[in-house]
């Protein structure tokens, strides 16, 4: 898809935003042309009611009560072959900064998600070939990611596992000579009930190819994607934002998880949004302003499709991150997505500890309150 636009908005180019809410409410999804002049608003009132007319759209969605999931993530090692890519947490074999969980670790990992009880738990990690885990350690690399599988599964059996993402199973068919189809069956026998979309940054072969060369083209992210709804595995979406990209590229994304949600909406189990928070990149975060856009243009784009579309979390401190997450819960998002979206979050900006740090930071109890305190019913879902 190719779109050429002006750089910036001028006033008399502003859309009509009280037509524009109209639409949305009212079914008719917005086009590109209208999607492209969302994307391009820079003038701060014009932001604003953009974001107040998103708010409405999701307040039309969820009628005043939000549901907060409560997940975790198990990341599992952050050693990556990759490299380079959009985040700042993989490391070479080599790094001393490198990490493989032990079986122990995971233990104590598992038997803190048994006791919150999560009812999903996020599993992912980085794409490494020589993955043993010590005390879990499988011949071959394939059967050492099933086998990791079948433990969590084992140990937890109450909670989906949401396991790993389209660039991970991509990854595993060149390392095994095995099919996409294949590993997802074989990864749905160990246990897996559901495949992350969070590996699609944005779904803009030139943004990828210049930012991981090593990642798939995007026809085949999305044949992955379709291979496991096949296979009737839930699958999530996501969008990141903040990493050199223009508006045209995020409407590019955008209508294609929308095609997706048309054509799958019993599939998809969430929308979460990504900041590109990575320090060791050549662009700074996106200001608070930009990712409160973004987020605004996510909501509009997708109408009033049902599926939950989470807030930001950003790897600044844990207040400030709330803040913005009540921000987001008053433009557009539906729902809060917890601990494995702020966990996943802070590992990408390259945070190796949060594992240890979050869960006891934020328990559900202060994920209900976080969105009563933002004027909401909350609802554990």
């Amino acid at each position: 898809m190719t779109m050429t636009a002006p750089s910036l908005m001028n006033p008399a180019n502003l859309p009509n935003l009280d037509d524009v809410l109209q639409s949305v409410q009212e079914g008719y999804p917005l086009d590109e042309k209208r999607l492209l002049q969302l994307a391009q608003i820079n003038d701060p009132s014009a932001l604003t009611a953009m974001a107040q007319a998103a708010g409405a759209v999701a307040q039309t969605l969820h009628g005043g009560t939000l549901s907060y999931q409560n997940d975790m993530a198990l990341l599992f090692t952050n050693r990556c072959e990759m490299c380079p890519t959009l985040w700042a947490y993989p490391k070479t074999p080599e790094d001393p900064g490198g990490f493989v969980l032990t079986v122990d670790t995971l233990m104590e990992r598992l038997e803190t998600a048994r006791q919150a009880p999560v009812s999903q738990l996020l599993l992912t990690g980085g794409m490494d070939s020589t993955l043993r885990i010590p005390g879990l350690e499988a011949p071959a690399t394939l059967k050492q990611y099933g086998k990791l599988v079948a433990f969590v599964h084992e140990h937890l059996p109450q909670a989906r596992i949401l396991g790993f993402s389209p660039d991970e199973i991509d990854f595993l068919q060149v390392v095994s000579d095995r099919s996409a189809a294949y590993i997802l069956a074989y990864f749905k026998d160990m246990g897996m009930g559901a495949l992350g979309g969070h590996g699609a940054d944005l779904l803009v072969d030139p943004l990828r190819l210049a930012l991981s060369p090593k990642k798939m083209r995007v026809r085949d992210w999305w044949n992955i994607m379709a291979e496991a709804v096949r296979q009737e595995l839930a699958v999530t979406l996501s969008m990141t934002v903040g990493h050199g990209e223009q508006p045209a590229h995020r409407v590019d994304h955008l209508l294609q998880l929308r095609d997706f949600l048309h054509q799958n909406p019993e599939a998809v189990l969430s929308i979460t949004p990504f900041i590109a928070w990575n320090p060791q990149a050549p662009w700074p975060p996106p200001a608070r302003k930009e990712r409160l856009h973004a987020l605004s243009l996510m909501r509009l784009a997708l109408g009033l499709t049902p599926t939950p579309l989470e807030p930001y979390w950003t790897a600044a401190p844990l207040k400030e991150t709330l803040e913005e997450v009540q921000e987001c819960l008053q433009s557009g998002a539906t729902t809060v997505g917890g601990l494995a979206s702020a966990m996943l979050a802070r590992f990408l900006a390259g945070q190796s500890d949060v594992a240890a740090q979050l869960p006891e930071a934020l328990p559900p109890a202060a994920l209900a309150e976080l969105i009563e305190d933002t004027g909401y019913q909350a609802l554990r879902g």
